[in-house]
């Protein structure tokens, strides 16, 4: 990884564990998007802008938007390193690049995330500001398109789950990681048995806690995509929209 200075560039180290597959012995997702949020983190710490740097000032950074492509999904075991890099911010959003390689420094994934800052009382999203453009920045290197915000898909929804404390994050929100679990989850046994996910988009838009009840509600927009939203039930609030782009198994 000499051809990236740091700290531009951050790369963390990932194996592979037994808890972090699916039933095909692969990285899931739901997983990957963890690594990808605890890389982000790591390197906002590295550069003074890590989860105690924003508490000390009353804020914390939420996912907004995410999209990934996966080329090839990583085994059980296998060793990993997760590539990232942030691009210039907005006034109020910041844009960070992921590529994940193989053992052998192959790219097998690649990703998109664009991230707020919230105010902890609030809960509503701060300007960047001057402090965020000392943040190294790369302007020259892209990993993927940017995530974008999606539209509205409207489709029936599922019986209703209440969520647990077990799916919540050190902020006490859900972890962003269940929420593409619950909606892969919804999506046909049979065809999840037959299909992997190749590209996914998803808005974070509301937050949730332990208690409530959420519902999923996915359509088939095509023959290998699908398209919906999670809603909370106790007020009808999506928490998050998704589209997937699906391909045959291996």
């Amino acid at each position: 990884m000499n051809n990236f200075p740091a700290p531009q560039f951050y790369v963390d180290h990932y194996k592979v564990h037994s808890y972090e597959t699916d039933f095909k012995q692969r990285l899931s997702l739901s997983a990957l998007l963890n690594f990808m949020q605890e890389t982000a983190g790591n390197h906002a710490t590295s550069n003074g802008f890590g989860f105690s740097h924003l508490s000390s000032k009353g804020h914390f950074w939420v996912l907004s938007r995410a999209k990934v492509n996966v080329q090839r999904y990583p085994m059980w075991n296998e060793e990993l390193k997760l590539r990232t890099w942030s691009k210039i911010p907005d006034a109020l959003m910041a844009y960070r690049d992921f590529e994940l390689l193989d053992a052998q420094d192959n790219i097998i994934a690649t990703a998109n995330t664009v991230w707020l800052v919230v105010d902890i009382n609030t809960h509503r999203p701060v300007r960047m500001g001057e402090a965020f453009t000392l943040f190294p920045h790369v302007t020259d290197r892209n990993a993927i398109t940017t995530a974008a915000k999606l539209g509205q898909v409207i489709a029936t929804l599922q019986s209703p789950h209440t969520i647990t404390l077990g799916e919540m994050d050190m902020n006490g929100h859900v972890n962003n990681g269940y929420y593409v679990r619950w909606a892969l989850d919804s999506l046909p046994l049979v065809f999840a048995q037959q299909n992997e996910v190749c590209d996914l988009e998803v808005n974070f838009l509301h937050e949730s806690c332990a208690g409530q009840q959420y519902a999923v509600g996915m359509q088939q927009t095509a023959d290998s995509s699908f398209s919906g939203s999670i809603v909370r039930q106790d007020d009808g609030k999506e928490l998050i929209r998704i589209q997937v782009q699906t391909r045959p198994n291996p």
